[in-house]
């Protein structure tokens, strides 16, 4: 049985990206789509998944944004794993590593790995910071 994987998302995954979500979850369905959020993101992305009939899903956007998705996940309100891609870093610096442009200038960021979503570190939360609460795939 396939895994569908919904990815809300303005890029398509790369190899690297689609061979660790196999790792992860064997035979797996990419869908991919630009979902505008709108007013309320989660309303959006649930009807998304049941559309989809997604059993994993990862967003893109702004904290705020993901947030959101991660309580209603784990409130069970969006019956779904979460994930969120992690970026490759410089181990010396630090800084994202930066692995090519688009044509249009836009730069191309490394992969790492995949980090499932528990939740939200309440301790760090604030309207438009904080932190997610993840564990590695």
């Amino acid at each position: 049985m396939k895994t569908t994987i919904l990815r809300i998302t303005r890029h398509s995954a790369d190899q690297q990206k689609l061979e660790s979500l196999k790792k992860a979850y064997g035979n797996v369905e990419i869908v991919e789509l630009d979902l505008h959020y709108g007013y309320d993101p989660v309303v959006a992305v649930k009807a998304a998944v049941e559309e989809k009939n997604a059993a994993v899903l990862e967003p893109t956007g702004p904290f705020p944004v993901l947030k959101k998705l991660a309580q209603s996940v784990s409130d069970g309100e969006l019956s779904v794993e979460m994930i969120r891609g992690q970026l490759a870093r410089d181990p010396e610096t630090g800084r994202v590593k930066v692995i090519g442009q688009e044509p249009g200038g836009r730069d191309i960021l490394g992969f790492s790995h995949y980090e499932r979503v528990l939740g939200v570190n309440k301790d760090t939360e604030s309207e438009d910071f904080g932190e997610l609460l993840t564990e590695s795939l």
